[in-house]
């Protein structure tokens, strides 16, 4: 029995799909053929055979947008389609990349995604009225063009400003929470770059979970945010001998106030070769780490010891 469905690609591994349907149904799909370049964010027609188990796009919808990347052969092939926002976090100290940031404004531009420009953090005491807002709403209040109103209050307050372009909506947090609960993805962010933090930090991606989607907004139970950073994250690498506090496994273990946990604001350090700056965060509500059964962080202060060690999972044939 064969049946045809529409719903938006939330995930892709490969050639490997994750559909959902209107109604909230997860399909496991795969491309019908291989000439169908499906991204994540894709809006596609499915083929659903139940008699045999099996989902095959056979489809993709016209798209809203889509950012695009060069390819191996010399073309450009999409990455991800039907945005609906872009991040970009400026911060004063170290100096920002601005040819990187053209080409985030340029790309949501072309592609027609909204962009806003937020300020995040001012640095007079007289402006703070106005971090979370938003650089239209402020242009308008004072008559400015928007490109006027960013560059007067960041030279007024000697280009120490923060600036952000907001990536979600609070409503999408809930949908990521959702799509967390899955299975298919681990609440934490990364850019798989090997490079000093010059711009952004993203280190305390854990904290503001425990903090904001578990304490603040009940978007995750404490468990399983803490069951997706240690028992899902082990058993995903084949750590076999961590992720659980059970005997005979691996003391890795946190020890933190849950009515505190959260992000501290971002400092620099200038501990890079020849002094180059990197921004770092720290974590508020956080006692204790003991890694490997020996404590590396007590009370709030680092001990001294460096008991860690890269690891690598079993050959798993």
């Amino acid at each position: 029995m064969r049946s045809t469905v529409i719903g938006s690609v939330i995930a892709t591994f490969g050639r490997h799909l994750v559909v959902r349907t209107a109604d909230g149904a997860q399909l496991q799909a795969r491309p019908f053929g291989r000439t169908l370049g499906v991204v994540c964010g894709d809006e596609v027609h499915c083929r659903v055979d139940r008699q045999h188990e099996e989902v095959h796009v056979i489809e993709v919808l016209p798209r809203r947008n889509a950012l695009w990347r060069a390819n191996a052969r010399g073309g450009a092939e999409a990455v991800v389609a039907n945005l609906t926002q872009l991040l970009v976090v400026l911060a004063p100290l170290p100096l920002p990349d601005f040819f990187v940031i053209d080409r985030y404004l340029c790309a949501a531009t072309a592609a027609v995604i909204p962009a806003p420009l937020i300020v995040n953090k001012a640095a007079l005491e007289r402006n703070r009225g106005l971090e979370g807002r938003t650089l239209t709403d402020l242009a308008e209040a004072h008559g400015k063009h928007v490109a006027d109103m960013m560059l007067d209050l960041a030279v007024e307050e000697k280009l120490e400003t923060e600036f952000l372009l907001q990536s979600r909506s609070a409503e999408e947090d809930v949908e990521l929470a959702e799509y967390v609960k899955t299975g298919h993805a681990i609440p934490s962010q990364t850019d798989a770059g090997a490079h000093l933090n010059t711009n952004f930090c993203t280190a305390g991606e854990s904290s503001y979970v425990l903090g904001e989607w578990v304490r603040e907004r009940g978007l995750l139970s404490l468990e399983d945010a803490i069951r997706r950073y240690t028992f899902q994250a082990a058993r995903i690498m084949g750590l076999h001998d961590r992720g659980l506090v059970r005997e005979g496994m691996v003391a890795d273990l946190m020890v933190f106030d849950l009515a505190k946990i959260g992000v501290k604001e971002d400092e620099i350090t200038r501990d890079g070769p020849n002094g180059t700056p990197r921004r770092v965060q720290g974590a508020e509500g956080v006692d204790h780490v003991i890694v490997g059964g020996e404590p590396v962080f007590e009370h709030g202060k680092h001990t001294g010891a460096f008991p860690g060690r890269v690891l690598r999972a079993p050959n798993r044939g």
